[in-house]
């Protein structure tokens, strides 16, 4: 082979191998792309999962504050039962005596 026909040679690998140099360049600038679009929307993803967290959180706080209250409204009904259920046994006990009095007059 001749000079000129190695150097004809050498400018077609070295072209080959430009062409697949600047296709790998250009497949991993657009991998790089795909990546960082994955990143945005995991870094979005995150923080509405957040804000969800929260949402659920200042709910889960509203009921039970909900819960305490009408635990506390039970609380002071059964109270309140459990004292007039007292006074009616004492009213009729009451009652069942001043009977007894006047059945022995």
């Amino acid at each position: 082979q001749s000079k000129q026909d190695m150097l004809e040679e050498l400018g077609k690998e070295l072209a080959t191998h430009r062409g697949e140099q600047e296709k790998a360049v250009s497949d991993l600038k657009s991998r790089v792309a795909e990546l960082e679009t994955e990143k945005k929307n995991a870094v979005e993803d995150a923080a509405a999962a957040r804000a969800q967290v929260e949402s659920l959180s200042q709910e889960i706080k509203s009921y039970q504050a909900d819960a305490s209250a009408a635990n506390d409204n039970y609380e002071r009904e059964l109270a309140l039962h459990a004292a007039a259920r007292t006074e009616l046994r004492n009213a009729r006990s009451q009652k069942e005596e001043e009977a007894r009095l006047l059945r022995t007059l």
